[in-house]
């Protein structure tokens, strides 16, 4: 299978992609622990969360597409001054998802790459990426060490 990958960089870019890219975040949210936290999901918050990525200078918005352009991969992410250090920026991942029958093709990897170069050539000098409590929660922080990630901070969540 061949992929493309594609930076986002305007509404008109991502107009074509949106349904399925609702579908993707649906498919992303099922497969999480989210809704056992507390956590909800719905089609209006993620197409105004595309927005603000692809309107903003400091999102990133990137898919991979298969040879038909169906959209089989998404990694997401904003770049901002580091908390403690103004000089610094990161780039953290607002999320990475890619349908499960694309999973192992290579096409997750390139999707990391394309996200770690376009954070970088923005000015980032830090990714950060996450996981979920999830099944495959181990296989991610593996395949992340591999990557050159090590771990930075455990969050936890509770309702108020």
């Amino acid at each position: 299978m061949i992929y493309r990958i594609v930076n986002i960089l305007s509404d008109e870019m991502v107009e074509p992609y949106l349904a399925q890219l609702v579908g993707m975040g649906e498919a992303f949210y099922n497969e999480t622990t989210l809704k056992d936290k507390g956590l909800d999901a719905d089609a209006f918050s993620l197409l105004e969360t595309i927005k603000f990525l692809v309107t903003n200078e400091h999102g990133l918005l990137i898919l991979a597409l298969d040879e038909d352009g169906i959209v089989v991969g998404t990694i997401a992410g904003v770049i901002s001054p580091w908390l403690l250090c103004k000089e610094q920026s990161v780039c953290q991942e607002a999320w990475w998802y890619v349908a499960k029958d694309h999973r192992g093709s290579g096409v997750e990897h390139w999707l990391l790459e394309q996200f770690e170069s376009t954070a970088k050539a923005a000015g980032a000098q830090f990714c950060i990426m996450g996981t979920h409590d999830n099944p495959r929660e181990r296989v991610l922080l593996r395949y992340y060490a591999r990557n050159g990630y090590t771990s930075l901070e455990h969050l936890l969540i509770k309702k108020v």
